[in-house]
C-alpha cells in the first residue's frame, strides 16, 4: 500500500465492505485501519490511499 505522496504504508491485512453495496469501509493494514473513503485505486503494484483525509 502506498500513499498518494509516494510513501510506504504497509500491506493489506483485510477489508471490511458492505456486502449489499460494496462500499469499502475500512482497509485494515499491517500498520493500522485506514478509512475506506481515502481510497485512490488498486493496481499491479499497489493500493494507493490519500496521505491525509479529504477535507
Amino acid at each position: 500500500m502506498l500513499t498518494d505522496l509516494g510513501d510506504e504504508h504497509g500491506s493489506v491485512k483485510d477489508i471490511a465492505f458492505d456486502p449489499t453495496t460494496g462500499h469499502i469501509h475500512t482497509l485494515h493494514t499491517t500498520r493500522g485501519p485506514v478509512p475506506g473513503p481515502r481510497l485512490i485505486g488498486l493496481g499491479d503494484y499497489a493500493l494507493v490511499v490519500r496521505a491525509h483525509p479529504p477535507l
